[in-house]
C-alpha cells in the first residue's frame, strides 16, 4: 500500500487522537510522501478539508509539507466553509417556502450528515443537496408539483424527488420502503425551520447504499459510514438488520461495512455481519475484492477506462457482486420510465 493511502486512511476521521497523530508522524519520518498526489486524492474523494484540519494538529516541520500544498489545503477549507454556510442559508429559504405550502421536506445523504454527524460543515465536499418531498396532508396535486418544479429551476444545486429518491432505491433496483422511512423519520430544526431526517438505522443503511453508488471506495462515503456509526452508538442494530433484509440491500450493506472496516475502521458489533446472512461464496468474493482494492491504491475512481460513457475497471466489479438478478430486472423498467419522463436516472 502506498504511504499516501495509509496517511489518508488515518486522516479521514473526526476523532483524530494522539495515537493517530503519532502514526502520521511515523509514516512521514519513514516514507517519502508525494503531497501533491495526496492532496489530489483527498480532493477527488471529497475529504480534503477534513484532511487539512487533522494535518493542522501535526507539527508541520515534521510532516515536510510543502508551503504551496498547505496554502491550497487552507484555501479549499475556507472556500468550502463559506459555500456550505451559504448552502444552509439557502436551505432555510427552501424550507420556509415549502413549509408555507405544507410540504414535508426530508434531508438525505450528505446534507443530513452535515447537520447530524459532522461537527464542522466544512469537513467534506458536496456538489449538491438531496431532498425528498411529500405533501403534509392528502395527495400532491399537479398544480403543486408544477409550482415546486418551477421553484427548484432557480436553485439547481438542490436536487429533489417526490415521496422517494432514486439514488436511495438505486434506480428502482432496491425494495426500500419509503413509507416506512417517512414513518420512522425524526424532526430537526435548521435555522428555525422544520425539516425531517431519517432514523439512525435508515441513515446508516442509506449511507451504505450511497457507498455502492461510489463503487464502495470513495473515501468520503467510507468516512460517512464510520462517522455515522460513531455518532449513533445507541443505534438499534436489530432494527438495522431487519430493515436491511426488508429493503433487499443486505449484500450492499455487507460490502460497505467490510470495506469501511478494512480501510478506515468502524465499530460494528461482531455479530452484525453474520446476522446479515450473506451467501458464503458471495461473502468471500466481497472480502477478496475489498482487500484487493484497499491494497492497490485510492486511484480506483480514476484508474478505469470509459465505455459507453461509464468508467469500467476493478472498482466496478464490487458493486455488481452485490446485485441480485431480481434487482437488475426491477431496475431496467424504472430507468426506462424515468428517461421517458425526463427525470434523471444517474447522478
Amino acid at each position: 500500500m502506498k504511504p499516501e493511502d495509509n496517511l489518508l486512511f488515518i486522516l479521514a476521521r473526526q476523532n483524530f487522537l494522539e495515537t493517530h497523530r503519532q502514526k502520521v508522524l511515523e509514516i512521514c519520518r519513514t516514507e517519502p510522501i508525494d503531497w501533491e498526489n495526496l492532496q489530489a486524492i483527498a480532493l477527488a474523494h471529497g475529504i480534503m478539508p477534513l484532511v487539512y484540519v487533522n494535518l493542522q494538529n501535526c507539527p508541520v516541520a515534521q510532516l515536510d509539507l510543502p508551503a504551496e500544498v498547505e496554502v491550497e489545503f487552507k484555501s479549499t477549507y475556507h472556500r468550502n466553509l463559506a459555500q456550505k454556510t451559504g448552502t444552509v442559508e439557502m436551505l432555510r429559504f427552501i424550507l420556509d417556502y415549502l413549509n408555507r405550502y405544507q410540504i414535508d421536506v426530508m434531508l438525505i445523504k450528505g446534507g443530513a450528515l452535515d447537520q447530524l454527524v459532522y461537527d464542522n460543515l466544512a469537513y467534506t465536499l458536496l456538489n449538491d443537496i438531496d431532498l425528498v418531498l411529500r405533501p403534509r396532508y392528502g395527495t400532491l396535486s399537479s398544480q403543486q408539483r408544477e409550482t415546486i418544479e418551477k421553484f427548484f429551476v432557480k436553485i439547481p444545486s438542490f436536487r429533489y424527488d417526490f415521496f422517494e429518491h432514486y439514488n436511495v432505491t438505486l434506480n428502482g433496483s432496491l425494495a426500500v420502503d419509503f413509507d416506512r422511512i417517512w414513518r420512522d423519520a425524526d424532526q430537526i430544526s435548521i435555522l428555525g425551520e422544520t425539516a425531517l431526517v431519517m432514523s439512525p438505522e435508515d441513515m446508516l443503511i442509506v449511507t451504505c447504499i450511497n457507498s455502492c453508488r461510489n463503487r464502495f471506495f470513495k473515501l468520503k462515503s467510507l468516512c460517512d459510514i464510520a462517522e455515522t456509526i460513531e455518532k449513533y452508538q445507541n443505534l438499534n442494530w436489530a432494527e438495522f438488520v431487519r430493515k436491511t433484509k426488508d429493503y433487499e440491500c443486505r449484500n450492499i450493506v455487507y460490502a460497505a461495512l467490510v470495506t469501511t472496516q478494512l480501510t478506515l475502521g468502524c465499530h460494528v458489533p461482531d455479530t452484525i455481519l453474520a446476522r446479515l446472512d450473506i451467501n458464503p461464496i458471495r461473502a468471500e468474493l466481497i472480502q477478496f475484492l475489498s482487500r484487493r482494492m484497499s491494497l492497490s491504491s485510492l486511484y480506483t475512481l480514476q484508474a478505469s477506462h470509459e465505455l459507453f460513457g461509464r468508467y469500467i475497471g476493478l472498482s466496478l466489479l464490487l458493486p455488481y457482486v452485490t446485485y441480485q438478478f431480481s434487482q437488475v430486472r426491477r431496475k431496467l423498467p424504472f430507468m426506462w420510465h424515468r428517461a421517458k419522463s425526463g427525470r434523471p436516472v444517474y447522478s
